[in-house]
């Protein structure tokens, strides 16, 4: 469970609502068989939101930089298995991610 009171609360908060946008974005490109025309696009920007608020407030986490990297590089490969995959990691279970699993 989340701790409300830790100073990166928030951020954590913050995360999550970007990490739905993705989440969204993979449901489509699912459900569609193909992934949505401005997937890579949309993508791109909430994953570097992500950057910008692992660099801002998680101290440049390498392990969230791995995490998303990995992301990324699943989504501009096409491969949906693998970005389901990737995104999995990164927000619903412990690991090296912001830690939205514990919402």
């Amino acid at each position: 469970m989340l701790d409300l009171n830790h100073p990166r609360a928030r951020y954590v908060f913050d995360a999550a609502r970007i990490e739905t946008e993705i989440r969204m974005l993979l449901l489509q490109w699912q459900r569609a068989g193909t992934p949505p025309a401005d997937l890579i696009e949309c993508t791109s920007k909430s994953i570097d939101a992500l950057h910008e608020l692992n660099a801002l407030h998680f101290d440049d986490d390498k392990k969230i930089t791995r995490t998303l990297e990995s992301l990324h590089a699943a989504i501009n490969a096409l491969d949906c298995a693998g970005s389901w995959s990737a995104f999995l990691a990164l927000a619903e279970r412990p690991g090296d991610n912001f830690g939205t699993w514990a919402i």
